[in-house]
């Protein structure tokens, strides 16, 4: 594949730099906070990995993004022979580094509960457990790509307004649904912004998720990444770098 070699470069650019020390120092923070306390109800400690991966990945492409060097796009968009290469590659490098900071959410509660004689959580750790898990983690770091992204300085023409945007449009993200139980004049902002706090709601009570409610928001996740992506990368190559 063509995106192979630009996929590699952005991937060497990203954790070759200092830039993920935080974020991996944050994630261990964090898992090591929630997992502090036992005994732990395992959905709870995948519907929280969720919403810090998508805060997370947020941030990141945000940062990502404000990095971005026109003339070293513009190169990479001649490598790549075209629009398409280029925005592919571009959203793996993505899709992967989210993949990374997964990978450490889903592992935390495992090596909890081995360190714990494999009694850590109030009900047993079974692998559809972690696969569930997985599942919320790896959608909700979707979410984040996309929220990060879609006010592109290349789009929005500020920085500034992209922060703020982001930031605002993140906040909307989590507390949406409270915000249209008192006022259901919002409701255009179920279908405009990702339903990252649908596994908390289908968890409600339980100790664990079930699977349905999971590949449900696991694929609503994709369609979402799908659509806004398509919509991003055509207004991108309309502006191109100008």
């Amino acid at each position: 594949m063509k995106s192979v070699p630009m996929i590699k470069y952005r991937l060497h650019r990203y954790f070759g730099s200092s830039r993920p020390v935080i974020p991996v120092i944050f994630t261990i923070c964090f898992l090591r906070f929630i997992y502090s306390v036992r005994p732990m109800s395992i959905g709870t400690g995948a519907v929280l990995s969720g919403i810090v991966q998508f805060v997370m990945m947020t941030f990141i492409t945000l940062s990502l993004n404000g990095g971005e060097e026109t003339v070293e796009e513009q190169l990479l968009l001649f490598r790549g022979k075209g629009w398409r290469i280029y925005s592919i590659a571009r959203e793996l490098a993505l899709i992967i580094i989210s993949k990374f900071y997964a990978i450490l959410h889903i592992l935390g509660p495992i090596v909890v509960n081995a360190c714990n004689d494999f009694s850590f959580f109030s009900t047993p750790l079974t692998a559809m457990d972690v696969v569930k898990g997985a599942f919320v983690v790896l959608g909700s770091g979707l979410a984040g790509i996309i929220l990060g992204d879609v006010l592109h300085p290349r789009i929005t023409g500020n920085r500034r307004a992209q922060l703020v945007g982001t930031v605002m449009l993140m906040l909307l993200t989590i507390v949406k649904d409270a915000l249209i139980a008192k006022c259901r004049v919002l409701l255009f902002l179920d279908i405009l912004l990702p339903p990252v706090m649908k596994p908390a709601h289908d968890l409600g009570n339980k100790e664990c998720l079930a699977l349905k409610p999971v590949l449900a928001f696991f694929f609503m996740m994709i369609l979402y990444y799908f659509v806004v992506t398509i919509v991003k990368n055509l207004v991108l190559q309309q502006r191109k770098f100008s």
